[in-house]
């Protein structure tokens, strides 16, 4: 066990020797040097965002953004901060986040040791408030995601959503993301940015999803979603929707979902793959495979 897990199991247990020893070549040991060699600060903001910039230092950690790899908790950060220094890791959004308030929270040197609730580190889902204009930073009701601008790639994240208004793919469909709060503002190591307030991170917040099959009588044609969406401070709906596979060499490389529409597009009819064509010699082998085995069904 490394000396950021040990102590979030036991903060009053002194740490290992060798775990202290091992410390400045972990994760957490190379970002907690830089911050302590440069004094740097967490209340003053200029240095926050110093702070929070080491998580896109390559010589701290290679951060790959991996869906499959969520992390809710200080306890499972802190083995991320535990880890060789300079590394190549992978997860989602909540690794950074959390790995953050561990350091916020740890004792110095190898933190902060600033008193801060677990409960500061903020689930944003695209919540609406309560006059469902897209902008509430709690209460309200919980949303079906948010587009963020996503211009290139974050953490090797590139965008997924093609922007309609710039013609470009350049927006990010998220479900959920994960951010900290400390001293009034909302820092993300993500994206190495900060928010004034929690739902600065999303250009459009989706209140609805619709999803429905192509087809209900062959599901392998794929489903038909769309998000209704509203801008932030704004109670107008607007629409994206998700491509069909048929559309996506029509758009960049990456493309999955389209929009904003100012009305509930329709989707293309998708349609039944066509036969691939075969030597007139071999047709009467293959008739009846054609209409079993030559299709390419669900590309």
């Amino acid at each position: 066990m490394g000396l950021y897990a040990g102590w979030m199991k036991n903060p009053n247990v002194a740490h290992a020797n060798n775990d202290v020893q091992l410390w400045p070549q972990t994760v957490g040991g190379s970002i907690m040097t830089f911050c302590n060699n440069n004094h740097l600060n967490p209340d003053n903001h200029q240095d926050m965002m110093t702070i929070v910039g080491q998580f896109s230092a390559h010589n701290h950690l290679n951060w790959t953004w991996r869906p499959a790899g969520g992390c809710r908790s200080a306890d499972l950060a802190a083995t991320l901060l535990d880890k060789v220094a300079g590394g190549n890791y992978s997860g989602e959004c909540g690794w950074l986040a959390w790995a953050l308030y561990v350091l916020l929270t740890a004792p110095l040197p190898y933190g902060f040791n600033k008193n801060v609730d677990p409960k500061k580190v903020k689930t944003y889902s695209g919540i609406v408030g309560n006059n469902n204009n897209g902008v509430a930073n709690h209460g309200g009701q919980e949303g079906k995601g948010f587009f963020s601008q996503h211009a290139q790639a974050v953490h090797n994240l590139g965008p997924n959503t093609y922007n309609r208004n710039s013609n470009q793919l350049d927006l990010y469909r998220w479900g959920d993301h994960v951010v900290v709060k400390h001293n009034g503002y909302f820092y993300d190591p993500s994206y190495n940015a900060w928010y004034a307030n929690l739902y600065d991170m999303a250009l459009y917040n989706a209140v609805d999803l619709e999803s429905s099959p192509v087809d209900p009588k062959d599901f392998k044609l794929g489903f038909n979603i769309f998000w209704k969406a509203r801008a932030n401070g704004s109670a107008n709906d607007l629409w994206f929707r998700q491509l069909q596979p048929g559309e996506l060499g029509g758009y960049p490389p990456g493309s999955a979902v389209i929009g904003p529409f100012n009305n509930k597009p329709v989707a293309p009819q998708a349609q039944q793959p066509a036969a691939p064509q075969v030597p007139g010699n071999r047709r009467r082998n293959c008739l009846f495979r054609a209409l079993f085995g030559c299709f390419p069904w669900g590309h």
